[in-house]
C-alpha cells in the first residue's frame, strides 16, 4: 500500500500527517509513504529526521495584492506540474492532505488524475481547526473523507463526506522524567528553565519581545532559556541571524549567554517539555495538544490575523479553564504603519511572577492535563479502509476526543467576518454599561479582534477595528486612537493620485476622534490633537468631528483659547456643516465677543442649520455664565429669522429662542414658563 503524505509550511500541518502515517503502518504492515512539501519550509527538516522520504514541488500562500496573488498562482502552477509527474510515478493508493499551501499541489494534482482516468488514487484531508480554511473548503468535495477535529466543522463543508476523528498528537509527545530530561539536554537539576518557540518557522513578534525581555528574566541567576528562534530564513526576516544580532547588542556577560540557549528548532521537542517548567508558545491546535498532553504550564501568545483567528480562540478556552496564561499581540504604529507586537516588559513580568508561584504552576499543571484529549489512532487506518478496502461505512471516533474548546460561542464569532464581527458587538452589546461590559463572556476576544483589525493592511478593515474600540469601550486603545486620528504620513504617490491624502484615510481619522470623545478623556493632548485637526485636516467630516467632539465634552472644557482660534478660522470653511459645528463649539470653548463679530450675518443666514448653531452657542455661552441677560449678542440673535426648512414639527430654532429666553428671565430673578 503506497501513500502520499502532504502538508506544510509550519509544523501544525506536518505532524498530524506524520502522527496518521505512523498509525497506518499498524494496519498496513507493507506501507510504503512518501511525503510531498515545499523546499525551505518546516517539512524539510522535520520530515527527514523522522525517517520519511520527501519531494519538492512549488508553491505560495495566496496574500498580498495582485501581485502576490499572481506569483502564487504561478507557483501553484508550476507545483501542479511537477505533482502530477510524482504521482504518476509513484502511483499512490491514497494521497493524505493537512492543509497548508504546501498541500495544494499534491492533492489538486490526485483530484486531476483522478478525473482523467490516470489514476484511482483516494483523496483524505484532515483539517485541524473549527471552521475549515478556503482550501480546504474548496477541494472538500473531491475528497473521499474529510477528518474533522471538531463534530460542528461538518456544517462548514457541505457535499463532502465529513469524518470526525479528533487531531493527532505524536505518539512520543508524554509527560517525561524531568530529572532524566535535564541531564539529557545538560541543564542544571535546581535550575528554573523557561522553553519559548514559535512554531517551527518562529514569531519575529516573540522573538523580539523576548530579546529584549532578557536583562530582566536573566537578572535571576537560576533561570535558564532555551529558546527556539525558528529556522525561518527569507529576505524579510531571518530568525536566527536577526535574534543573534540583538542578543549581541544586549551586551550580556558569559554567564547570562551560559543561560540562554538559542536553537534554530528543536528536535526533541518532547524532551524540552519534560525539563521546563514553564513554556512561551503560539496558540496552534498541534502546540496546545501537545502542552495539554504533557500537563505543561504555558503563556500563550496567539498569532493574530489567521484566518477564524482559532489560535486566539484555543489561547482563550485555556485561559478560561485556568490551563494557561494568554497575552495578546497588541497594535503598535512605526512610520505611519500598524504592526503586531509584544510587550516585553509585560511578558518578563508574567514569566517572574509565574516561576516565583510554584502552586500557581502546579494549578495550571493540573487543569492543562485535565484538558488533554486522547484520540484512538486506529480511527485513521479504519476510515481509510472503509473507502480503499471497502470494509463498511464511514467511522466516527469517540467525541470525547474533541478538544474542550469545540463547542464555544467564541469559536463561531471568530468565523465571522470583520462586518459580521462588528454586527454581532453592536447586537449583543448594545445598552450595557461599562461595568456589563467587563463582565460580557467574549469582551476579550471582541477586544482581541479590534486590535487585530487595527493592524490590518485594508484601511476598511482598520475602520472597523476603530469602530470595535468604541463599542466595546476599549479605553487602553486610546493612545493607539490619538496617533491614528493625528497621522500626517503621507499616503504613497500612487494612493495619492486617487484622492489619498495620509497614510491612514479621512474616514479612520474621523471615526478616531469620534470613539475618542465617547471615551470621555480630556487633556491638553486631546486639546491639541483636536486644534490640529481643525487647522490641518484636509477632510472636512474630520474637522467637522473635532467640533462635535468639543461640543460632547463640554463639561470638561473651561474655556480654551487655542481651540477658539482653531474653530474661527474654519467659519468661513466651504462646507456648511463645519461652519455650523464650528460655530456651536464656540459656545464651548470662546466668549462673547469671539460670536458677537458673526453674529450679523449668521442671524441672516439663508441656511437655517446656521442660524441654529448660533442660537445653540449662545444658549452655551449663557449656560457658562460667559454672557449676561443683557448682552448685546442677546439683542441681536433676537433679531434671528426663526423660520427653517426642517420637516419635523418641533421648530427648533423658535425653540431655542425660547430657551436663550428663559435663561435671561431666570438671570434677572424672573420666573420661567413652562
Amino acid at each position: 500500500m503506497k501513500f502520499v503524505l502532504t502538508g506544510g509550511g509550519t509544523g501544525g500541518h506536518v505532524y498530524p500527517a506524520l502522527a496518521i502515517a505512523d498509525s497506518l503502518k499498524t494496519r498496513y504492515n507493507d506501507a510504503k509513504f512518501l511525503y510531498i512539501g515545499v523546499r525551505g519550509r518546516a517539512e524539510e527538516k522535520i520530515v527527514p529526521e523522522l525517517g520519511y522520504p520527501i519531494r519538492f514541488v512549488a508553491s505560495a500562500g495566496v496574500t498580498g495584492g495582485w501581485r502576490g496573488k499572481a506569483t502564487a498562482a504561478a507557483k501553484i502552477a508550476l507545483g501542479l506540474v511537477q505533482a502530477l509527474a510524482i504521482l504518476i510515478r509513484f502511483r499512490p493508493d491514497a494521497v493524505i492532505g493537512t492543509g497548508g499551501y504546501a498541500s495544494v499541489p499534491a492533492v489538486l494534482a490526485a483530484a486531476v488524475l483522478r478525473r482523467t482516468g490516470l489514476l484511482k488514487t483516494k483523496i483524505f484531508i484532515h483539517e485541524q481547526n473549527y471552521a475549515p480554511g478556503r482550501w480546504n473548503r474548496m477541494i472538500s468535495r473531491r475528497a473521499d473523507r474529510v477528518w474533522t477535529s471538531f463534530v460542528d466543522s461538518e456544517k462548514f463543508l457541505p457535499g463532502a463526506t465529513v469524518e470526525f476523528t479528533g487531531y493527532p498528537v505524536r505518539a512520543e509527545i508524554v509527560p517525561g522524567d524531568k530529572t532524566e530530561a535535564r541531564r539529557k539536554l545538560d541543564l542544571p537539576l535546581e535550575a528554573r528553565v523557561l522553553i519559548v518557540f514559535g512554531g517551527s518557522q518562529g514569531a519575529r513578534s516573540i522573538n523580539h519581545a523576548l530579546v529584549a525581555a532578557l536583562p530582566d528574566l536573566l537578572s535571576d541567576r537560576n533561570l535558564v532559556i532555551l529558546h527556539g528562534t525558528g529556522a525561518q530564513k527569507t529576505r524579510e526576516y531571518d530568525a536566527p541571524a536577526d535574534t543573534a544580532r540583538r542578543i549581541a547588542e544586549l551586551g550580556l556577560g558569559p554567564d547570562e549567554l551560559e543561560r540562554y540557549r538559542p536553537f534554530e528548532y528543536f528536535s526533541e521537542i518532547q524532551t524540552c517539555y519534560s525539563a521546563a517548567d514553564l513554556c512561551i508558545c503560539r496558540g496552534g491546535a498541534g502546540t496546545l495538544n501537545e502542552l495539554l498532553t504533557c500537563g505543561m504550564p504555558a503563556i500563550v501568545i496567539p498569532k493574530s490575523s489567521l484566518a477564524g483567528e482559532h489560535q486566539a480562540v484555543n489561547a482563550l478556552a485555556l485561559a478560561k479553564a485556568g490551563a494557561a496564561e494568554v497575552l495578546f499581540e497588541r497594535p503598535v504604529i512605526e512610520n505611519g504603519r500598524t504592526r503586531a507586537h509584544v510587550d516585553s516588559g509585560v511578558l518578563a513580568e508574567l514569566v517572574t511572577g509565574m516561576l516565583a508561584d510554584s502552586a500557581r504552576l502546579e494549578k495550571i499543571s493540573r487543569a492543562a492535563y485535565e484538558m488533554r484529549v486522547i484520540v484512538d489512532s486506529s480511527v485513521f487506518p479504519r476510515s481509510i479502509a472503509s473507502v480503499i478496502d471497502g470494509e463498511g461505512a464511514p467511522v466516527m471516533a469517540d467525541t470525547r476526543a474533541q478538544p474542550a474548546w469545540g463547542n464555544l460561542e467564541a469559536v463561531r464569532l471568530a468565523s465571522l467576518s470583520p462586518s459580521g464581527v462588528l454586527a454581532h458587538a453592536r447586537r449583543t452589546l448594545a445598552g450595557r454599561d461599562s461595568t456589563q461590559l467587563e463582565h460580557h463572556p467574549n469582551i476579550s476576544l471582541l477586544r482581541y479582534l479590534a486590535d487585530i483589525y487595527l493592524v490590518a493592511s485594508r484601511w476598511q478593515v482598520r475602520n472597523i477595528g476603530i469602530k470595535l474600540v468604541g463599542i466595546t469601550c476599549y479605553c487602553e486603545r486610546r493612545g493607539l486612537l490619538m496617533t491614528l486620528a493625528g497621522d500626517r504620513n503621507p499616503a504613497p504617490l500612487l494612493k495619492r493620485l486617487f484622492c489619498r491624502d495620509y497614510s491612514q484615510v479621512g474616514f479612520i481619522r474621523r471615526n478616531a476622534i469620534t470613539v475618542l470623545a465617547g471615551i470621555g478623556v480630556w487633556d491638553a493632548e486631546f486639546e491639541q490633537l483636536l486644534a490640529r485637526c481643525l487647522q490641518e485636516d484636509p477632510y472636512y467630516e474630520v474637522r467637522v468631528e473635532a467640533a462635535k467632539a468639543i461640543i460632547r465634552l463640554k463639561q470638561h472644557i473651561k474655556g480654551s483659547n487655542l481651540l477658539t482660534g482653531s474653530l474661527l478660522r474654519n467659519l468661513n470653511h466651504s462646507s456648511l456643516e463645519v461652519v455650523w459645528c464650528c460655530i456651536e463649539a464656540l459656545g464651548v470653548t470662546g466668549g462673547a465677543d469671539d460670536l458677537s463679530g458673526h453674529a450679523q450675518r449668521f442671524s441672516l443666514h439663508p441656511n437655517w442649520r446656521i442660524r441654529q448653531s448660533l442660537l445653540t452657542a449662545t444658549e452655551h455661552l449663557l449656560q457658562r455664565g460667559i454672557i449676561t441677560a443683557g448682552d448685546p449678542l442677546i439683542e441681536r440673535i433676537e433679531q434671528l429669522i426663526p423660520t427653517c426648512t426642517d420637516f419635523t414639527p418641533s421648530f427648533p430654532l423658535k425653540r431655542s429662542l425660547n430657551r436663550i429666553k428663559q435663561l435671561k428671565q431666570l438671570e434677572g430673578g424672573g420666573k420661567v414658563e413652562p
